[in-house]
């Protein structure tokens, strides 16, 4: 995904603050988070190609939905950072909050925090976007408001 004037890193911060303000899953998000953070692309007619695999909007007889991270564990997982630990927590009096830190050898990114009020995906997507971000060439600045970056890449 391209956005005239942006960085990679302004682009993934941007994703990671619709996240945290979706009111639930929602596809369109789910398609900018993957063409965002993979090769994902769209073939013409509701199907899609990412990874050498076919995948249709909601699913047919011949291909599987394509994933869905702002609605799934298992596929927001596939955006946490290698070397990542993460925490998900929730309680009565706190939205769903998802944290992940940096604690490899190069631990230099630190630790990104993410609240959402409408479920755990949504939260480790938006905290794993800005642990990407980090990570990114263009993302060792700091200044997204809500993570600090203690090192340089």
């Amino acid at each position: 995904m391209t956005i005239a004037g942006s960085s990679e890193a302004g682009v993934l911060l941007g994703l990671a603050e619709r996240c945290e303000k979706a009111s639930g899953a929602d596809r369109v998000l789910d398609r900018l988070i993957l063409e965002a953070t993979s090769d994902f692309r769209e073939l013409g007619h509701n199907y899609f190609e990412m990874g050498g695999w076919y995948y249709s909007l909601d699913g047919d007889e011949r291909n599987p939905a394509y994933p869905s991270p702002t609605s799934s564990l298992d596929d927001a997982m596939k955006l946490v950072p290698e070397g990542f630990k993460w925490k998900l927590t929730y309680s009565k009096y706190v939205p769903f909050v998802a944290e992940l830190c940096d604690y490899g050898p190069n631990s230099a990114y630190g630790r990104f925090d993410a609240e959402c009020d409408s479920n755990h995906a949504l939260a480790l997507v938006s905290a794993a976007l800005r642990a990407r971000a980090a990570l990114s060439p263009t993302g060792n600045d700091g200044v997204d408001g809500s993570t600090q970056v203690e090192g340089g890449v």
